[in-house]
């Protein structure tokens, strides 16, 4: 789920939404940069739960500017391919009044 509430479900949906974001050319930068930290795996019944915080940056100015920062919640699973992310939510910080 993403921070605005709607969601991208399958390989399908991902492939599809990554050309709108990054304007349908291949190798060209949005000028976003995504850093992830502070991974923190705990294993489950199921396989394991993730929590990792984010920082969305913008590149296209000088100095570059942080868009948002937020926090990864994430279910994973094990499958005859390996480990699998079967459920990310984003939690967006959103600025104090």
């Amino acid at each position: 789920m993403r921070a605005n509430g709607s969601k991208v479900e399958g390989i399908a949906a991902l492939r599809a939404s990554r050309p709108k974001r990054e304007a349908g050319e291949k190798g060209r930068s949005s000028g976003r940069r995504h850093r992830t930290g502070s991974y923190l795996i705990t294993p489950t019944d199921d396989g394991a739960k993730g929590r990792a915080y984010y920082i969305l940056l913008d590149v296209t100015t000088r100095p570059p500017t942080m868009n948002f920062t937020g926090v990864y919640e994430d279910e994973f699973v094990w499958t005859p391919d390996g480990w699998r992310i079967k459920q990310r939510v984003v939690i967006r910080d959103m600025p104090t009044p």
